[in-house]
């Protein structure tokens, strides 16, 4: 490197500079409670995001192992045609972009060919994936935001004067 800094490294460094400044926002009570919540929960549906994501790696890697070497797709001179699976670090973020919106564009040029296995996939996705499990990762995080006390969670409290509050921030950073 001849005195320059790479773009990702700015990148990654500005992301989280910008993380760590949201986080002082938790000491205002107008923000404080809300970050507590957000904070409390990803503690405790971290397993559950863990499992979430070797599901969609599974599908992942089954619909790169089942598109990757079709012939059926060319390419398009606007890109619209493109497939997905044919490597395995775009066939995860498809499935991930799939889980995330329901769209299902990535593998509709396979439905429209009437590949059954295709359909198969799409009907155990569609109803396991972004049915049932999303539904229950809602009402995982609906049952912990009812049960998170806002006022227990907040890390300050409403008692501290702002000078108070001013100097416990100084302590911890």
């Amino acid at each position: 490197m001849n005195g320059t800094v790479s773009i990702w490294a700015i990148t990654f460094s500005t992301l989280f500079l910008e993380l760590k400044f949201i986080l002082f926002f938790r000491f205002m009570p107008f923000f404080g409670s809300y970050l507590a919540i957000i904070m409390n929960t990803i503690d405790k549906v971290f397993s559950f995001l863990i499992i979430f994501g070797l599901i969609i790696f599974a599908f992942a890697h089954a619909l790169y192992l089942l598109l990757q070497s079709t012939s059926e797709i060319s390419q398009s001179s606007n890109g619209s045609n493109t497939n997905m699976f044919k490597q395995f670090g775009s066939a995860t973020l498809a499935s991930f972009y799939m889980i995330i919106t329901g769209d299902l564009t990535p593998i509709s040029l396979w439905v429209s060919n009437n590949n059954t296995i295709v359909m198969i996939l799409m009907v155990f996705f569609s109803f396991f994936i972004l049915i049932y499990l999303m539904n229950l990762f809602i009402g995982i995080l609906s049952n912990l935001i009812n049960d998170t006390d806002n006022y227990a969670a907040y890390p300050m409290g409403t008692m501290y004067t702002p000078v108070e509050k001013i100097l416990r921030i100084l302590i911890h950073y």
